[in-house]
C-alpha cells in the first residue's frame, strides 16, 4: 500500500475512533475555529485525465473540482484535530462553493484548510472550511465547505412549502449504476462509508450507498454550457446508487433532480 493510500486508512480509523470518544459537544464550540491544515498537493497527467473523464470535462485545462479531490486526508486531518468540537462522522455536507480565481496549470500546488467558522443554528451547528489553493505562489482556486452537526432531536419548526415538481420534459438524464461511489472514491480518497456499498452506508444509518455531492457537482458543471469563475452548490437530498438522476438547466445554473421529479438533490447558481 502506498504512503498516501496508507495515511487516508489511518484518518479512517481515527475518525471512527474520535466520533466513538467525542459524544459531548463542548460549551465552546463556536469559539473554536482557527484550526489550520496545509500542504501540497501532488498528482499526475493520468490521475488528472482520469478525473476529467470520469465528471464528463471536456474542455481544455483541468476540471474545476479537481482540487477539491485531492483535498480529502486535509479536511480528514482538520476534523480529527483534538480542538474540533464535533464527532467526525455524522457531519453533513450543505453548501460548496467553488471560486476560479486564476487559471488552473500544473505547478507547485499547496492547499490550506482552515475551519473558518462554527455557528449555532436551529437543532445543531453549521460549521465552514476554507480551503484556498496556490500554484507557484499565486492564489488560484477557492472553496467554502458549509457543512451541519446535528446536536438536537425534535421539531424544527413549521415546514416549509415543497415547490411544485419541475418540468423535467427534455432533461438531461444520467445513470449511476451500483459502485459508481467507489469509482469517484478511487479518483477523489474520499472513502467515507456511506458511499463505499450498502453494507457500509446501512452501517451508518443510510438505506444504501449515497453518491458522492461532489461528483454530482463536478457532473453538473462539466454539463454547464459556459465556464463560470464562482459557482454555489446546495446539496437537498441525497442520491441512493443505483440511480437515474435528471440535470435542467435553470435561469441561474442548474439542478439535479431524481427521475419523477418528485426530488431535488442538488441546486446550483452561477455567482461569478
Amino acid at each position: 500500500m502506498n504512503a498516501p493510500r496508507l495515511s487516508l486508512v489511518l484518518d479512517a480509523g481515527r475518525t471512527v475512533f474520535n466520533t466513538v470518544l467525542k459524544r459531548r459537544v463542548p460549551a465552546d464550540a463556536t469559539s473554536t475555529t482557527g484550526i489550520v491544515r496545509e500542504g501540497p498537493l501532488q498528482f499526475s497527467r493520468e490521475l488528472a485525465a482520469r478525473f476529467s473523464s470520469f465528471v464528463e470535462w471536456t474542455r481544455d485545462g483541468l476540471a474545476p473540482t479537481f482540487p477539491y479531490a485531492l483535498l480529502t486526508h486535509l479536511h480528514f486531518s482538520l476534523v480529527n484535530d483534538a480542538r474540533f468540537p464535533f464527532p467526525p462522522l455524522g457531519l453533513i455536507h450543505k453548501r460548496e462553493t467553488i471560486e476560479l480565481l486564476a487559471p488552473l496549470v500544473p505547478g507547485a500546488w499547496s492547499m490550506r484548510c482552515v475551519l473558518s467558522s462554527v455557528a449555532a443554528v436551529e437543532r445543531g451547528f453549521e460549521l465552514a472550511i476554507t480551503s484556498e489553493l496556490t500554484v507557484d505562489g499565486r492564489l488560484t482556486w477557492r472553496s467554502t465547505t458549509l457543512a451541519f452537526k446535528r446536536t438536537k432531536t425534535g421539531s424544527a419548526g413549521p415546514s416549509k412549502p415543497r415547490p411544485p415538481p419541475p418540468n423535467l420534459e427534455g432533461a438531461e438524464r444520467w445513470l449511476l449504476p451500483d459502485g459508481h461511489g467507489r469509482a469517484y472514491a478511487a479518483l477523489s480518497n474520499n472513502v467515507d462509508p456511506i458511499h463505499m456499498s450498502g453494507w457500509s452506508a446501512r452501517l451508518m444509518g443510510h438505506r444504501g450507498a449515497l453518491m458522492h455531492g461532489m461528483w454530482l457537482a463536478a457532473r453538473g458543471w462539466s454539463s454547464l454550457d459556459a465556464t463560470p469563475k464562482a459557482v454555489e452548490f446546495r446539496f437537498l437530498s441525497p442520491v441512493y446508487l443505483p440511480a437515474t438522476v435528471a440535470f435542467q438547466p435553470t435561469v441561474d445554473g442548474f439542478g439535479l433532480y431524481s427521475q419523477d421529479g418528485a426530488q431535488t438533490h442538488l441546486l446550483a447558481r452561477v455567482t461569478g
